[in-house]
């Protein structure tokens, strides 16, 4: 869609899915100082990242290239002690207002 946020914004490495979920692999060769943080924003980017996956399966109207923004974040765990390589896990949830 036109954004070229180079090769930080590149970490996932692979991908599985089911009808209801991704779990990925993130690789990153970043080195920084986190300070107060706890996860890079090229990381946590990566880690959002497949949940484009789950769309695209559920709604055929959508493309790769669309742009897709999460609205709702249900938890988020970030374990201590994040090392170049970790695993995301994305479930999608049904609406409970539907």
């Amino acid at each position: 869609i036109g954004f070229n946020w180079g090769p930080q914004f590149r970490c996932v490495k692979l991908i599985w899915r089911n009808t209801r979920s991704v779990l990925a692999r993130v690789e990153s060769s970043i080195s920084y100082d986190l300070g107060e943080f706890s996860i890079h924003p090229a990381v946590l980017d990566a880690c959002l990242q497949p949940y484009i996956l789950l769309f695209l399966q559920e709604d055929q109207s959508l493309s790769i290239e669309s742009a897709m923004v999460p609205i709702s974040i249900d938890s988020v765990y970030i374990q201590k002690g994040i090392t170049k390589s970790i695993w995301t896990h994305i479930e999608s949830i049904d609406d409970p207002s539907k």
